[in-house]
Order: C-alpha cells, then structure tokens, then sequence
C-alpha cells in the first residue's frame, strides 16, 4: 500500500474532504485512536478506515439492526470500534479477527475504552480458521453482517466463505476495491490489482447476491445476500 496515499476519497479535493469529515461524527477516542496508529505505523496511514468510512460503519450496523458481525482484518481497531458500536445498541457481537497480535493489542486496548469489552470478541489467527470458528460457535447462516478488510488477493475465497457464514438479507462489505484508482488503470496488473478486478467482475456477476460499489474511501463493494 503507498505511504504516500492520502487518506481521503479516491480523487476528492482535499477542501471537499474535510468538509465531509467535519460533518462525521469522530468521537474524541477515536480521534486519539487514529494518531496513535499514524504514529505506531507512520508507513501505513491509508491501513485503517477515515473518519467517514468509520461514521458510515456505524450508521449502517445500526441501521442494519445488526445482531451478529464478523470483521476480517482488525488491524488497530478503528473499523472494529465503529462497528462494535453499532452492534452494541442492540447488545449484539462483533467477531473481530485479525492474524497481527501486536496490531489487535492496540485495538483491545481501545475496545475497553470504548466499553466494547463484552461486544467484540477478538479472534487471533488466519482469517479463515477465524471464520471456521465462529461458525462453530454460531452456526451457518447465522450473520447479519461482515467487513473485510485484509490481505486483497484473499478476498474471493473469504466472499465465498461468507455466503456460507451470513444469513439471506445479510451484508458483506469488501474495503480497498478501488485500489487508489489502479483497478480502472489500462495496462497496470499485478496479483492484488487483478485480484480485487476478479472479485468485482465476478460479484456484479453473481445472482446470489444483489450489490453495488461506493466510491467511499478507497473504494467499498457491497453485497446483499439473496
């Protein structure tokens, strides 16, 4: 991911931008949760999501009715505390699991500031033994909703897991789709731009789901299980 990489939507003025972060809400935590992150991993500042993909996180688990939610990639926490308090108003359960033990440290450390100590259940290891345990723990089907935000090349075989995993009516939300613009440059490949290229071409494809992409952040495909 380019450290160079602003954090902001793909191509939008930087004026526009914070006119857009300054109408979302960001509590004070969370503000504290973000320079720490920039500062722990100064190379990595687009890792975690901007304040109005955080803010839209929440309104959505909420507007959602979210009971259960599984996010895939933690990273510090900041996408895990906006959805874990969503799910909290309905004393729901976020699934948060993430391989990075240094990186989940700071994002528990957070979940307990925010109160989130019995909504978010952290989960460490590789991303599908993480879901295989929480359809042990659940079951099939029995997901409202799901975030993923980790290594791209792996986002088909996690797509394909989720179905399995999230209820008929439920959400899947794939990050990073746009890949700061390069999935729609002609010529430029490599295993992530063409990886994300097949999620979507496949997922646009696929009747058992309904979606869309936003071009929020760095681009976010949405998908509704039929």
């Amino acid at each position: 991911m380019p450290p160079s990489r602003k954090l902001r939507n793909l191509g939008m003025p930087d004026s526009l931008f914070s006119y857009i972060v300054s109408h979302s809400r960001e509590p004070e935590g969370l503000k504290a949760l973000r320079e720490e992150t920039q500062r722990l991993y100064p190379r990595c500042p687009t890792m975690a999501v901007g304040p109005d993909q955080g803010a839209f996180l929440e309104w959505l688990v909420e507007a959602l009715g979210v009971d259960k939610a599984v996010e895939v990639g933690v990273f510090t926490g900041y996408s895990s505390v906006c959805i874990g308090l969503g799910v909290k108003k309905r004393g729901g359960r976020l699934y948060a699991l993430d391989r990075d033990a240094v990186a989940m440290g700071v994002a528990e450390k957070y979940w307990g500031r925010f109160g989130l100590g019995e909504t978010v259940v952290g989960v460490c290891g590789e991303g599908m033994a993480g879901l295989e345990e929480v359809e042990a723990r659940e079951g099939a089907g029995s997901v409202d909703f799901a975030f993923v935000d980790a290594d791209k090349k792996g986002y088909m075989g996690y797509y394909e897991r989720l179905l399995g995993l999230v209820r008929v009516g439920g959400v899947i939300v794939f990050d990073n789709v746009l890949w700061y613009g390069a999935v729609a440059e002609e010529g430029v490949g490599g295993g992530v731009t063409e990886s994300l290229r097949e999620l979507s071409r496949f997922v646009v494809g696929d009747e058992r789901v309904s979606a869309c992409m936003l071009g929020v952040g760095d681009g976010m495909l949405m998908c509704t299980k039929r």
